[in-house]
């Protein structure tokens, strides 16, 4: 019976093909949807960090002698409490990939410079071992500090602190692992984990500096001011509050979130009316069929359980397509997560597609079932 609705579906499907695709473009929204609640959940805990009052002060590369001379001329501001250089931070969300070797495998890991301030600067939670300091740049090897979720990734029954990490081309000793960040803005460092790489010389700087007062116009023109001097003319250099960035960036991401939530909405309504009208009309112009088959001893239980079958049939059409698709951002990681995420985001899409559209199928089929034969020929 199954293997025939699925036939009898397929032979239909011209007839239906807007309504699957209505459900093929909904699977993909209610799996997003789902995707980001999911990959978000490390963003919900506690932020590990403090960014009040931070500025992030972008500088191009510069020769190490000018920028030190750019940070110690940040530093003698009566406003400033602190200063540190990176090319990244917490809420900024630039990161560096490099593969790792481990077990034999190359493992992206998300790779990020710092120097010795960085940790008080914005108060970063040390789980074990140390952060960098003043004897760091004599170290013979490169020095990294690692975030939780790689040391539970590489190191779940051990210490990670004196352990090394292997690239092609260098080799990296662990000499602390910091609390994960918990930040949105690194959702994409939570794969396989992160680290901070000891180097006051990288090729686009962050100064992260901070103000013992909120910013405001008078401190902005001067660190501007600071910025021209020693950190060369470039087109692109900002001067942000790293709070207001995350909080705009997060009415950026909330208005998307809306924006699919509301498409997801009209799907749903579409569909909910798609199927009423296409089963309702189905019923009037098949009660001569449905009247045969009672004749011929279909129950009433037969004929809404073939009603039911076809209306997961023609689903299960559009699913199939919305799970090709689904693979291969899978595939491809486009939206940097783990693969867990993408396989309970379709799953879930899946199961809640099939249940909203058994509902709207339960009261047509019941309609359907109660057909009696004498009327549906007399009818005709």
């Amino acid at each position: 019976m199954i293997k025939h609705i699925f036939i009898l579906t397929w032979n239909k499907r011209k007839q239906h093909i807007f309504l699957i695709i209505e459900l093929f473009f909904f699977f993909l929204a209610i799996s997003f949807l789902v995707f980001i609640s999911i990959s978000s959940k490390l963003a919900s805990g506690p932020k590990n960090f403090n960014i009040d009052n931070v500025v992030d002060i972008q500088i191009p590369y510069q020769a190490d002698s000018t920028i030190k001379l750019l940070r110690e001329s940040v530093m003698q501001m009566t406003e400033v409490s602190g200063a540190s250089f990176s090319n990244t931070g917490p809420s900024i969300g630039y990161f560096d990939a490099v593969d790792v070797i481990w077990n034999g495998k190359n493992i992206e890991i998300y790779r990020s410079f710092s120097d010795e301030y960085l940790k008080d600067l914005v108060s970063l939670k040390l789980r074990e071992g140390k952060w960098f300091d003043n004897t760091s740049i004599n170290a013979s090897k490169k020095l990294i500090v690692i975030n939780g979720i790689l040391q539970e990734k590489f190191f779940p029954n051990g210490n990670a602190v004196g352990k090394t990490l292997t690239t092609s081309l260098d080799k990296y000793l662990i000499i602390g692992v910091i609390e994960d960040l918990n930040d949105d803005a690194g959702k994409s460092t939570t794969v396989n984990g992160s680290f901070y790489e000891f180097s006051p010389k990288v090729s686009y700087a962050h100064l992260l500096v901070k103000l013992k007062v909120p910013l405001n116009e008078k401190i902005y023109k001067q660190l501007q001011r600071k910025q021209k001097e020693y950190g060369g003319s470039y087109e692109y250099s900002e001067i942000i509050s790293i709070a207001q960035y995350r909080e705009s960036r997060e009415k950026q991401n909330s208005s998307f979130f809306s924006f699919i939530l509301l498409i997801s909405s009209f799907l749903i309504v579409n569909i909910v009316l798609g199927l009423y009208s296409i089963l309702y009309q189905t019923i009037n112009r098949r009660k001569s069929e449905i009247g045969i088959r009672r004749a011929a001893g279909a129950t009433s239980g037969a004929i809404y359980k073939q009603i039911i079958f076809e209306v997961l049939c023609l689903t299960t059409f559009a699913l199939i397509f919305g799970v090709a698709v689904g693979y291969q951002f899978l595939l491809f990681n486009t939206l940097q997560g783990e693969p867990a995420d993408y396989v309970i985001s379709m799953v879930v899409a899946a199961l809640f597609i099939y249940l909203l559209v058994t509902l709207c199928a339960l009261y047509p089929a019941y309609l359907a079932a109660k057909i009696h034969p004498a009327d549906a020929l007399h009818d005709e």
